[in-house]
């Protein structure tokens, strides 16, 4: 009985610890633990956006990068023509 009276009470200081020192209800470990997930999932987001942002950035310099190459070939094409006639 003593035995398992420390276990539970050792058990009991180590979720105290984990609160920060403080004792806390059923509710607020719930509350904190809805926070922990709300803030991992606010980095995910944050990740992606950041991957989303440079996906963006490299999307416009191929676009500009297709453009110029479009415009090149035009210009070579009109050019052979006229060296044609």
């Amino acid at each position: 009985m003593q035995d398992q009276l420390q276990q539970l009470s050792s058990e009991l200081d180590k979720l105290i610890a984990s609160a920060g020192g403080a004792e806390i209800g059923p509710v607020e470990i719930q509350i904190n633990s809805v926070q922990k997930s709300i803030d991992a999932e606010n980095a995910a987001i944050s990740e992606l956006q950041h991957a989303w942002l440079r996906d963006q950035g490299e999307l416009v310099t191929l676009a500009r990068t297709h453009a110029r190459a479009s415009l090149s070939q035009k210009l070579c094409g009109s050019n052979s023509l006229f060296l044609l006639s």
